[in-house]
């Protein structure tokens, strides 16, 4: 509910997986609001088509030495943060865009560093959900 209307009625998980607007997905935990078109993400937001939704749990530390995929980002790593359950990762793009990743605390953490360079991606990308300008939808993911 916004402003005394109804934004979007379903399941907490479908409210939280695939929130119909940036507002829902705000609204129900942290979320990494990116833009994207041609179902991949994007630096430029004035030749985004939408916008994805990935949650912080669903990215991971990947090698830069891998090709970048299609949901994944590069930026400098801002924050390391054990906290307890999770470290928490915050990375800023070099479009001055902040991701937040969550990782397990099993996680190998010796390598990151705060001001170092780090990629992070989708592990599944059928977690990344896509608003589009014209409301919800799933785009095609290129593997």
């Amino acid at each position: 509910m916004r402003d005394g209307v109804l934004v979007q009625v379903a399941s907490p998980e479908d409210l939280y997986r695939r929130p119909i607007d940036e507002y829902v997905a705000g609204f129900l935990g942290e979320a990494n609001l990116l833009p994207t078109a041609g179902g991949r993400l994007v630096e430029d937001a004035a030749s985004a088509e939408g916008t994805a939704v990935i949650r912080p749990e669903d990215l991971q530390v990947v090698s830069a030495s891998q090709p970048a995929g299609a949901w994944s980002v590069d930026g400098t790593i801002r924050l390391l943060s054990f906290q307890g359950s999770r470290f928490r990762l915050e990375l800023r793009t070099d479009a001055d865009r902040r991701i937040v990743c969550s990782l397990p605390p099993s996680a190998d953490v010796s390598a990151l560093a705060v001001g170092a360079r780090a990629r992070l991606g989708v592990a599944d990308p059928s977690r990344v959900h896509t608003i589009a300008s014209t409301g919800a939808v799933r785009v095609p993911v290129a593997a």
